[in-house]
């Protein structure tokens, strides 16, 4: 796997540059309301790391597990002396009633799981930045998924982060799994094999955020305010941060459980097994 070849040369993910720390008001929202942000992952991170311990590449290794334990920083130069400290970008109503009844059902879920703070408001506290959400649908369904606009505007979240800084994310693709069916016959031409592809559920929001960017994912909706405490969907950095994490569990399947053949398209891990060899298993929820 490319992908996870890729993980021995990678370079380190960033902690927040010293100038966040010179935004005294979002430090002290942060200090006085500590209930609002959260660290958290259902992440096993003491085993992931045990079985990082041998992988050649030690400083990005630690800067993902440092990420999980702190939360991630996106790449982002906030410009903090040049910027508002607090701003208001939240002003984009639901477009239909079905809409209207899915963000309250989501907003309602991510709070339950922790995602999103319990809810606060009806000002933003001082330091804070508010993006407006909107509703994708799901192709083939009638479901939707929430996305959190971070383009929109002036002063917009993804305007802090440069495209050059998440470049160079390398995935597999349909000519990797080409390349590895071709050896694989090479080496078993009779064999009879199933390919397979495995999706991660919420596999962004599984990954926290430093608090320091918690504080400019704020949500709001009817009125009232959530602290968005993981990665979202519609930040420029969301893919690459995800990315970094999964390399690690290919390398980690790769090279130490001996899972040959295996390849990643960001969430989505897909391979091939012999017929007679393939053990399905139950379906395994966070």
């Amino acid at each position: 796997s490319r992908t996870a070849l890729w993980t021995e040369s990678a370079s380190p993910l960033p902690r927040p540059p010293p100038g966040e720390y010179s935004n005294f008001d979002a430090l002290q929202t942060i200090h006085d309301h500590p209930a609002l942000f959260e660290v958290s992952t259902p992440i096993k991170i003491d085993v992931f790391e045990s079985l990082l311990v041998d992988h050649p590449n030690q400083p990005f290794v630690c800067s993902v597990c440092t990420g999980l334990r702190e939360g991630f920083w996106p790449f982002a130069d906030t410009h903090p002396l040049e910027w508002p400290r607090t701003h208001d970008n939240s002003d984009r109503p639901p477009k239909t009633d079905a809409e209207r009844e899915f963000f309250y059902a989501q907003i309602e879920r991510e709070v339950k799981v922790g995602c999103y703070s319990k809810l606060f408001g009806p000002d933003l506290l001082p330091g804070m930045y508010n993006m407006p959400i909107h509703a994708v649908p799901k192709p083939g369904t009638d479901k939707h998924r929430l996305v959190t606009d971070h383009s929109t505007r002036k002063y917009a979240l993804n305007s802090m982060v440069s495209h050059e800084d998440i470049a160079g994310v390398t995935l597999n693709n349909v000519q990797d799994l080409a390349n590895g069916l071709r050896d694989f016959r090479h080496q078993s031409p009779r064999a009879i094999l199933n390919h397979w592809k495995d999706d991660v559920s919420e596999a962004y929001r599984h990954m926290p955020m430093h608090p320091l960017w918690q504080v400019k994912q704020i949500v709001s909706f009817q009125g009232k305010r959530y602290i968005d405490r993981q990665n979202a969907f519609g930040g420029r950095a969301s893919q690459r941060i995800y990315h970094m994490f999964m390399s690690l569990v290919i390398w980690i399947a790769i090279f130490k459980i001996l899972i040959h053949f295996l390849y990643i398209y960001v969430h989505d891990s897909f391979s091939f097994k012999d017929k007679h060899n393939l053990e399905l298993y139950a379906r395994v929820t966070a």
